[in-house]
């Protein structure tokens, strides 16, 4: 069922209720992504303040502790380099959260605890 047809020369394009749909899943899906996201940052400024005081190299620990334990060494390897060759702490937990989530970030929060 067609709730809209727009002619363009001799072509009719029909809108109906799956383009609507489609339409707003995507609007959705992006406020939640959006949402996700700011809340993911807020998490990471929340550990940023908590590891202020501490060094590049004790925060590049601090990650590799935290990193899963099933997580193949070639990848974490590969991931440890590029951690310890950014400079900001924030790029750094950012990546991390990005990579693995915040029960990561949490177990990582925990470490700094200690």
């Amino acid at each position: 069922m067609n709730l809209y047809t727009i002619t363009s020369g001799d072509k009719e394009i029909h809108v109906g209720f799956k383009q609507i749909s489609k339409y707003f899943d995507n609007i959705t899906l992006k406020r939640i992504n959006d949402s996700v996201d700011d809340k993911l940052i807020e998490k990471v400024k929340e550990t940023k303040r908590l590891i202020n005081q501490k060094s590049n190299g004790i925060v590049d620990g601090l990650i590799n502790r935290s990193l899963p334990t099933d997580y193949p060494k070639i990848q974490k390897v590969a991931f440890m380099k590029e951690v310890s060759e950014m400079t900001d702490k924030f790029d750094k937990l950012r990546h991390f959260a990005s990579k693995f989530g915040s029960h990561k970030l949490k177990t990582l929060r925990n470490l700094i605890d200690e």
